[in-house]
């Protein structure tokens, strides 16, 4: 259970870094759409536009990935919590406990 919420963590760093980078990335191809239009069509905006659009597609993949995962692992953690609450633990019988002898070792 426990590894499941350090893999969470693990994950939700992840998903935060992409997300700050898609940020970016959207800012910076607004910015390079805007230059297009102010000064003209320049095939390096282009490219860089079309590679940044790329690598965007990428991120957006991941993320979801990244967040079906922490999905998983939350639906495993309930799961797990679920059959443990569930099991009650075992009756102790009324019968008496045989008197214990010089040696014995329980």
């Amino acid at each position: 259970m426990f590894a499941n919420s350090e893999n969470n963590l693990v994950l939700d760093e992840e998903k935060s870094r992409i997300e700050n980078s898609l940020y970016h990335l959207r800012k910076s191809n607004e910015e390079l759409k805007q230059a297009l239009l102010a000064d003209g069509e320049d095939p390096d905006y282009r490219d860089a536009i079309s590679e940044n659009e790329d690598i965007m597609r990428r991120m957006e993949t991941r993320l979801k990935d990244i967040q079906d995962q922490i999905e998983a692992n939350q639906r495993s953690c309930v799961q797990k919590e679920t059959i443990f609450s569930s099991h009650s633990p075992p009756e102790h019988e009324d019968t008496p406990e045989e008197p214990m002898t010089d040696g014995q070792w329980f």
